[in-house]
């Protein structure tokens, strides 16, 4: 068969969306028809993340962008009540505020280190470190774990923000105690 007799599949039309079966042109204006199968993704905003976890489970962190975590930290005492989340939304960054660039995936312990790397107090043998959220939207506070400096315990210090049920935007409590203290 000659080059110019091969036959070639009809061009799609450059309007032509993977979610609409059928296009009409009517003038000017463009009328969509939605195919009825309903298999409409959203790009952005989609809080299904099996698109961008690697095989291992994890979530790609090459392809997945990070977002801001803020962590509040209390040295000698426990966040126990609302009331003890000051948060100043006017100043700023408190002196008791650190603000982490992560992922879901992030587990309590690489958040341990990161704050033992900025808060030298946190380094101490007898350490214990006590994790709640609050959640700006439910005005609640919620028991997340508990890591030990000196006793590794697999089950707490694995667990990750995505298996706590942490929503983007909620606020990382993290009571700092020593061995006195610790209950």
């Amino acid at each position: 068969m000659e080059h110019s007799q091969m036959e070639h599949p009809p061009m799609a039309h450059p309007y032509r969306h993977r979610n609409y079966e059928q296009m009409e042109y009517k003038k000017d204006v463009a009328v969509l028809i939605k195919n009825r199968r309903h298999e409409y993704y959203p790009e952005h905003g989609s809080e299904n993340f099996d698109d961008v976890r690697s095989p291992n489970g994890l979530i790609d962190r090459e392809k997945t962008c990070p977002f801001l975590l803020r962590l509040f930290y209390k040295l000698d005492g426990e966040y126990n009540d609302v009331e003890d989340v000051k948060l100043c939304k006017k100043s700023g960054v408190q002196s008791n505020e650190l603000q982490i660039y992560g992922w879901l995936d992030i587990t309590m312990r690489e958040i341990v280190t990161l704050v033992k790397d900025f808060y030298q107090e946190s380094r101490k043998r007898d350490a214990h470190w006590v994790f709640k959220v609050y959640s700006n939207e439910k005005k609640k506070l919620t028991f997340l774990s508990r890591v030990h400096s000196t006793k590794y315990n697999y089950r707490e210090d694995n667990k990750t923000l995505l298996s706590l049920d942490y929503d983007i935007g909620d606020i990382l409590l993290l009571s700092i105690m020593f061995e006195g203290q610790a209950a």
